[in-house]
């Protein structure tokens, strides 16, 4: 099993739901860098090249769950 931090869990999990690193960052109250550094490490342990590959494998290997879709009518 792939292990992942909790902080890199959360990064992956905000990515999957289309955040930007500066969007990640604010939301978690890190700067952009950081959020890259983390970035760095789920690609390398999830032998990812890029964001969407990552957020694939974490999906496959039930690391992360798939986000949630809001259905228009109810997000009034």
């Amino acid at each position: 099993m792939i292990a992942l931090t909790d902080r890199e869990i959360m990064v992956l999990s905000a990515v999957a739901r289309g955040y930007t690193n500066r969007e990640v960052g604010f939301i978690m109250f890190l700067k952009e860098k950081t959020i890259k550094s983390h970035l760095r490490s789920i690609f390398i342990k999830l032998g990812a090249d890029t964001r969407t590959g990552a957020v694939w494998k974490a999906l496959e290997l039930g690391i992360i769950t798939p986000p949630r879709r809001i259905d228009a009518t109810q997000a009034r």
